[in-house]
């Protein structure tokens, strides 16, 4: 209650020295939530302490703290303008403006300027350290690309992708779809697929073997867009996440200068991140394994189940342990093995871990699972037209 009447005082009065004496004060208590922390030609920040899910360690967490201006207006397509420094204290209690994407997702816009969201989050236990950067070439010193081409450090990688990665974009295909299609009783499968494909116009040839691979001449011609739903998941995940991460793959190796390890998640559990907090009712399908949902067990993000807590502890050691060594490691379970060639050895996480070793499996794993049918919703139409009967 004091801190409230405290903070009501500094918006009419500007007495940041009151609130800066008075959380200081209390941030020596060692339940206090909130503390204090001024960088250095920039103003105070206001952030708050949290614990840990399971080892219950008191950290500090500081969330949206602005590194630059918005690059809006006159500042747009420029090098990027710090900070202005605030006056009394910036509030980092609460996240920042996410900038905005994907323009076919509908997302609550709110007032002000949408490109005012170049912030960070920091979170730490001990030191405290700027989000400032001192200078322009501060954080990579060539193009992105270049740097990758000169690469030549031996550092390790973890990469991978999840069972059904590329649901989230037969999602925004679908949206799009239903929005344009006059008569959609008249679409057949092979037209929805190739829309889908069109999304990423570079990989024509990839697409043709991967559409062979997926879907039977019948079922291309036909109208059943719930039977072929598996393998329009399959063709997404494909295009848009597995092939790029098994490319990324191919080309560490062929560099040889550190061990990759690749992982998929195959775990199923509680929460989904399909639809990312917007309504998926009106998908005549759901979001599987969807991209993303590994970060549902490496971050409290929801309270978890005693199965799915099981699947985030291996996901967090193994994470952990890369982080401090280099070498995913865990404690009860296989030995984690690094990519010999193309198809693995790789990384399946499930209830269990277990290590396998060809990856082009996973590229139809949606089509060829027996549980496929638990990835089509039997009670929504697809497009607003009855499917046919399965042939």
């Amino acid at each position: 209650m004091k801190l409230a009447i405290v903070i009501i005082l500094l918006a009419f009065l500007n007495l940041s020295l009151v609130v800066t004496f008075y959380l200081l004060k209390l941030s020596h208590i060692r339940h206090c939530p909130w503390i204090l922390v001024n960088i250095k030609g920039q103003g105070w920040v206001l952030g708050s302490y949290d614990f840990t899910a399971w080892s219950k360690q008191r950290f500090m967490q500081f969330r949206g703290i602005p590194y630059a201006e918005a690059p809006s207006g006159p500042k747009r397509f420029k090098a990027p303008v710090p900070k202005r420094p605030w006056t009394s204290f910036f509030d980092a209690t609460k996240y920042g403006r996410s900038c905005p994407a994907l323009r076919s997702i509908p997302q609550p816009l709110g007032k002000g300027d949408l490109e005012d969201c170049l912030n960070l989050c920091v979170y730490t236990k001990k030191e405290f350290f700027s989000p400032v950067v001192d200078d322009l070439y501060g954080v990579i010193p060539k193009e992105p690309l270049a740097l990758m081409k000169d690469f030549k450090q031996p550092i390790s990688v973890l990469t991978g992708f999840t069972k059904h990665d590329g649901s989230f974009a037969v999602a925004i295909h679908y949206d799009e779809v239903h929005k344009t299609q006059l008569n959609v009783s008249d679409m057949r499968v092979q037209e929805f697929a190739e829309g889908l494909v069109n999304i990423i116009n570079n990989q024509v040839r990839l697409s043709e073997n991967v559409s062979k691979l997926l879907f039977s001449p019948q079922l291309l011609s036909s109208h059943n867009h719930k039977m072929a739903i598996p393998a329009y998941i399959d063709l997404a995940s494909i295009e848009f996440m597995k092939y790029p991460v098994l490319l990324f793959a191919h080309h560490l190796l062929e560099k040889g200068l550190a061990p990759v390890y690749l992982y998929t998640l195959d775990y199923e559990g509680q929460h989904t991140r399909f639809g990312y907090g917007f309504s998926t009712e009106h998908y005549p399908f759901n979001g599987g394994v969807h991209h993303s949902d590994d970060n549902l067990y490496l971050f409290s993000t929801h309270s978890l189940n005693k199965r799915d807590t099981k699947v985030s502890q291996n996901m967090v050691e193994l994470w952990t342990s890369f982080a401090i060594t280099g070498i995913p490691k865990l404690h009860c379970g296989p030995k984690i093995v690094s990519m010999q060639d193309d198809l693995g050895p790789y990384i399946s996480i499930n209830q269990k871990i277990i290590i396998k070793s060809n990856v082009s499996k996973e590229l139809t794993v949606a089509t060829k699972d027996p549980c496929k049918h638990k990835l089509i919703r039997s009670n929504k139409r697809f497009l607003n037209f009855k499917s046919p009967k399965c042939f």
